[in-house]
């Protein structure tokens, strides 16, 4: 249907620019109390949104979702900029590896690799419980081991794919996993783990701990 009004037009995401600015643009809905026993005033604030915030991760967002301390009012905004910080240098390493052509390949080949190494175990394991016979109770040695009554019947190709093919694409596998692993936890996990010592360091020092500031957000 055609928009009506101007309003409706403003809203109306078919139209290719306001599709393209609405992505870019925020909205926050304040209730206002104007008293003497009068309804609540709701007003409708927009803003605009920084380009690195379209790298947030959904691993960020539960982090702030779910660990922000909202006991009351004070300690929920205290708790929430205090995790600002490392919020917004996820964001720039997320923007950095989403520039970075091989950091951006090794990603994509890491998600193919956690869902093919699952699917490698299984094939080994299938290919083991199918082949796996237990050897006739040797009548010359009726108190065989366990180990000695046991035996894969693999042969030829079967066997070189159980015993070398499937342990090597499991190795290659494990290896892409670690990469991805290190260039996309790792570098959070030391910058966490060192920022307390850090702010100690810098406290000795005299130094005042950084206030982040909002301002110096990249628009572009």
């Amino acid at each position: 249907t055609e928009p009506n009004s101007a309003l409706d037009r403003l809203f109306d995401q078919s139209i290719a620019a306001i599709a393209y600015y609405s992505k870019g643009t925020g909205c926050l809905e304040i209730s206002k109390d104007r008293g003497n026993n009068a309804p609540p005033e709701l007003l409708r604030i927009y803003f605009q949104v920084p380009n690195i915030c379209t790298r947030i991760t959904d691993d960020m967002k539960n982090t702030i979702l779910w660990g922000v301390d909202r006991s009351n009012d004070v300690t929920r905004l205290r708790d929430f900029f205090s995790r600002v910080d490392d919020l917004y240098q996820d964001m720039k390493y997320q923007q950095w590896l989403n520039r970075n052509t091989v950091t951006v390949l090794i990603r994509k080949i890491g998600k193919v690799a956690d869902f093919c190494y699952l699917g490698n175990v299984i094939l080994m394991n299938i290919m083991l419980l199918v082949f796996f016979k237990w050897r006739p109770p040797l009548d010359s040695d009726p108190d065989a081991t366990w180990n000695e009554l046991m035996h894969v019947q693999l042969e030829g190709a079967e066997l070189n794919t159980v015993q070398y093919a499937l342990p090597t694409i499991q190795l290659v596998l494990e290896g892409v996993m670690l990469i991805n692993y290190s260039i996309t936890k790792v570098p959070d996990f030391v910058r966490r783990r060192f920022k307390s010592e850090f702010y100690e360091k810098a406290a000795e020092r005299g130094v005042q701990d950084p206030i982040f500031d909002f301002e110096s957000l990249p628009r572009n």
